[in-house]
C-alpha cells in the first residue's frame, strides 16, 4: 500500500506537464503534502517547452520527453511521454480539455486566483485497477489555458496534496532554462537519479513489472525517508 501511494505521488510530481499555453510566463510554485510545504519555480515558454523546480528537483519538458534533473548529484533521467501515458493517466495533460473529458472531470464552480478567472473541475483519476481512484479538483485559468491549482486526495498515509502557483509574471522566458547542463550524467531511471532503490512502476502503478521483485520494507522506508528529507530541505532553503 505504501509503495502504491509513493508511486502515485511520484507520478503527480514528475509527470504532470503543462497544458497548452497561450502566453509565456514564470511563477512561484507551492506544494503542500503531509504537513510539509515546499516552494519552487515554474517557467513556461510554449506548449512544448517548460521547466518546473521543486523539492530539489528540476523537470524540463521538451516534448515528447521530460528530463528529470537532480542538482545534488548532477544526474538526470528521461521519461518519454508517449510511452508514459500508456501506464499513467497523469503523464500528459497537454490537451487539458481533452484530458478532462477522458476522465469525466466535471465543472463544479468558478473562482478567481492570482487575478485570473478559473473554472473548477472535479473528478476521480484511476491509477491502478485494483486501487481506489484519486479524487482531484483542478482550478483551470482560461486566459492562461493552464491549471493554476490542484488538490489530490491520496491514499493513507499520504493524505491530501495541494499544488498551486502564484506571483505569475508574463514575459519571454530564456531558452537556456530548457537545456540539460553539459556536466550532468544521464542514468536509466528517476529512482537511480534520486539515489533510491531502482524499480519500475509496472503496468498497474502499484504492481511489479514482469520479472521484478517487490522492494523490501527497508528499501521502502529508505525511499519514504528520502522523499521527506527532500521536502524538508526545500522548506529550509525557502525560509
Amino acid at each position: 500500500m505504501i509503495r502504491r501511494a509513493t508511486l502515485m505521488v511520484m507520478a503527480l510530481l514528475f509527470l504532470f506537464p503543462p497544458a497548452m499555453l497561450a502566453i509565456e510566463f514564470s511563477a512561484d510554485s507551492i506544494m503542500v503534502m503531509s504537513g510539509q510545504e515546499s516552494t519552487g519555480k515554474v517557467y513556461f515558454k510554449n506548449q512544448d517547452l517548460a521547466r518546473n523546480e521543486l523539492m530539489g528537483m528540476i523537470s524540463i519538458i521538451k516534448r515528447p520527453n521530460v528530463y528529470h534533473l537532480f542538482p545534488d548529484n548532477k544526474k538526470y533521467a528521461v521519461t518519454n511521454l508517449t510511452e508514459a501515458v500508456k501506464k499513467n493517466p497523469m503523464a500528459d495533460a497537454a490537451d487539458f480539455k481533452g484530458w478532462m473529458a477522458k476522465h469525466d472531470m466535471q465543472k463544479v464552480g468558478a473562482d478567481r486566483i492570482e487575478g485570473y478567472d478559473c473554472d473548477i473541475y472535479a473528478g476521480n483519476i484511476k491509477f491502478d485497477p485494483e486501487a481506489q481512484p484519486i479524487a482531484m479538483r483542478v482550478w483551470y485559468a482560461k486566459k492562461l489555458d493552464y491549471p493554476v491549482k490542484s488538490e489530490s486526495t491520496l491514499p493513507a498515509p499520504m493524505g491530501k496534496m495541494i499544488a498551486y502557483i502564484k506571483n505569475i509574471k508574463v514575459g519571454k522566458q530564456p531558452g537556456n532554462l530548457f537545456e540539460v547542463p553539459a556536466d550532468y550524467t544521464r542514468v536509466d531511471s528517476i529512482q537511480e537519479a534520486m539515489g533510491l532503490p531502482d524499480f519500475q512502476m509496472g503496468q498497474g502503478m502499484g504492481q511489479p513489472a514482469d520479472g521484478e521483485q517487490m522492494p523490501s520494507e527497508e528499501d521502502m522506508e529508505k525511499m519514504m525517508k528520502q522523499m521527506q528529507e527532500m521536502m524538508k530541505k526545500m522548506q529550509k532553503q525557502n525560509g
